[in-house]
């Protein structure tokens, strides 16, 4: 390790920007909350069956096309870089969401922010091209690196 900043970190986003119908946003996202992966349960036990998972995010000085893209449900592209163990990988992940609230906050002299959250329909993660988390609403799928766990599932209840 060294004062130069090279040593083990564990894992820090140092550079994140949100991709919306190919304008880049870098250096005005705020906030990201990614997805909880939450499933019901039955007296303490999975049943597999997953909550919807809900995402937010913030942008600032956004453009009115970036607001009619989000409410599209266009896909959004989050890319970063992740500084993991002194080596710095790529992030990227490619989101779909049915938008629920928009709020907007703004005070003089700052950068008027938006924050967005909604329905998670599709999520994909990737980290230096190695794919971590695939999310999937209709068929539903989600691979948390095991392929997925819906497989037998959707088979069951006849969903192709």
């Amino acid at each position: 390790m060294t004062k130069q900043g090279n040593g083990a970190t564990g894992q820090v986003i140092n550079g994140l920007a949100l991709v919306l119908g190919g304008r880049g946003t870098f250096g005005e996202t705020g906030e990201f909350k990614f997805p909880d992966w939450e499933f019901e349960t039955v007296d303490e036990e999975s049943t597999t069956i997953l909550k919807s998972p809900k995402i937010s995010f913030v942008i600032k000085n956004l453009a009115p096309s970036d607001i009619k893209a989000i409410n599209r449900g266009d896909t959004i592209l989050l890319i970063g870089n992740l500084r993991e163990d002194g080596r710095d990988k790529r992030l990227e992940i490619s989101l779909k969401i049915q938008l629920h609230k928009m709020a907007t906050s703004c005070k003089e002299g700052e950068a008027v922010e938006r924050t967005f959250e909604g329905r998670l329909d599709y999520y994909e993660e990737k980290v230096a091209g190695v794919q971590t988390v695939k999310y999937q609403r209709n068929p539903l799928f989600l691979d948390l690196g095991d392929g997925n766990i819906y497989e037998e599932f959707n088979k069951n209840v006849g969903v192709n």
